[in-house]
């Protein structure tokens, strides 16, 4: 380690590496520090026996060309391969492909019927909100309108495991029932999109990725293969790393900081960890932690053969009774199958921290397993093998008072260490939007 730097990370996840690549690409000298013994943060997958099991599927999600660039240039190949749109969604004991979002078609044609004149109505009469959404609870009363509303908190309730009206409206990303509504077939919806207010209501089957989005993953192996690259690529462009490392104080009067006892000089400085970690770092506070429910999941993992495996990459489950969400199969978006023709299926469940489920996290593995079958997603009778894990966090799922808090805390953090120190978007989930938010900060040209 240096005494000085052009660039200072904080942090080892996903988006300070990029960030880091990025400054040293571009000629600067860099210096990232990690507190743990290796980079990767979320991205890091589990370990179980010949399995890596991802922390979800975590797609290089609609990626235009030049996203898909930039990553080759780094990873040094082209080890992302496109992966198209492969989902699956349970409502109503009906299994719809081809769509992730909810099929209201399964409640019925006079439902249906009834809940489009009621969204259209609105929609025509109001064709944008009269006032901002401050909860999730404002979202759905327009995005449901009164025949889904009901539908729609259950739904919230059941993926995030909190009340709508405390939820802010950052989260809504984080659950895939808000947006254009699947009602009627594809003949009908095509035609009904040509009208702007018609394709701001409804769904529609994508029938390709199109040529300048991509959804991206490295085929037949995980997300290790990626973390390692990118390791590769900091080593590549003479990016200094430290693990095991914090920043112990910030001096930005003087554009210094003190790390493992040394003073280091910089130019600028990118927090590109978790918005709560850096508040709580430079400014001593937790408005956004206590602004944040962090929610726990229990991974189910199942070994099952491969040809028993319905053919979506994931199948999201509506039903209010399972406790099912999402279901991925890894054994398909990846290839990752044993010798024997096995792979992998991980069925998630929100729960609740010091319950039952949490601190039992099998106990309710037979009957994840048989939600599976009941939604069509496997078709064995049994597993050949299963393990849950307990997942302390995997979603951060922001409070009705999180904007007001990060507005707040970006404008302390500018007021008390001026434009040198960086801070990245608080509310950014994918991949995509982590690119086009270091896009807009200046780090990636």
């Amino acid at each position: 380690m240096r005494n000085t730097y052009d660039k200072i990370v904080v942090a080892g996840g996903f988006r300070s590496m990029v960030a880091a690549y990025a400054w040293a690409k571009a000629g600067h000298s860099v210096l990232l520090i990690e507190a743990l013994d290796k980079l990767g943060g979320f991205m890091s997958p589990i370990r179980w026996g010949d399995f890596w099991i991802d922390k979800g599927p975590q797609f290089f999600d609609n990626f235009e060309e030049h996203d898909r660039a930039f990553f080759q240039e780094m990873l040094d190949g082209d080890l992302l391969d496109s992966i198209g749109f492969s989902y699956a969604s349970y409502m109503n004991g009906t299994k719809t492909d081809n769509f992730a979002i909810p099929d209201w078609r399964t409640r019925g044609p006079e439902f249906v019927n009834a809940a489009f004149s009621d969204l259209f109505a609105k929609r025509i009469a109001e064709p944008e909100p009269a006032q901002p959404f401050a909860t999730v609870s404002d979202v759905i009363a327009r995005d449901g309108g009164e025949m889904l509303q009901a539908d729609l908190i259950t739904l919230t309730e059941k993926f995030l495991r909190h009340s709508p009206e405390d939820l802010g409206v950052p989260s809504c990303q984080m659950i895939t029932i808000f947006g254009r509504k699947l009602f009627f077939d594809q003949s009908v919806s095509t035609d009904l999109k040509q009208s702007p207010i018609m394709d701001g209501l409804l769904a529609a089957e994508k029938a390709t990725n199109g040529e300048t989005r991509y959804n991206l993953y490295p085929r037949g192996t995980s997300l290790e293969t990626v973390r390692l690259a990118m390791e590769k690529a900091l080593d590549r462009v003479g990016v200094d790393v430290a693990l095991n490392t914090t920043l112990d104080g910030l001096d930005a009067q003087n554009n210094s900081c003190t790390i493992a006892g040394q003073s280091v000089a910089y130019g600028q400085i990118f927090f590109g960890g978790d918005c709560r970690d850096a508040e709580r770092q430079l400014l001593g506070t937790d408005e956004l932690r206590n602004n944040t429910h962090l929610l726990p999941e229990i991974f189910h993992c199942f070994v099952v053969p491969t040809a028993d495996v319905d053919a979506a990459y994931y199948t999201m489950d509506y039903d209010p009774d399972h406790l099912s969400t999402r279901m991925t199969n890894f054994c398909n978006y990846m290839d990752a199958r044993d010798a024997d023709g096995n792979g992998v299926v991980c069925i998630e469940q929100p729960v609740d921290r010091d319950t039952e489920d949490w601190n039992d996290p099998a106990r309710n593995q037979d009957r994840i397993f048989q939600e599976a079958r009941d939604v069509g997603n496997i078709t064995s009778d049994n597993y050949i093998s299963a393990k849950s894990f307990a997942i302390p966090v995997t979603y951060k799922v922001p409070l009705a008072g999180f904007v007001d808090a990060w507005s707040d805390v970006k404008a302390r953090t500018k007021a008390s260490f001026g434009d040198d120190v960086l801070l990245p978007d608080a509310t950014t989930l994918t991949r995509k939007q982590t690119l086009d938010d270091l896009r807009q900060i200046g780090i990636i040209t």
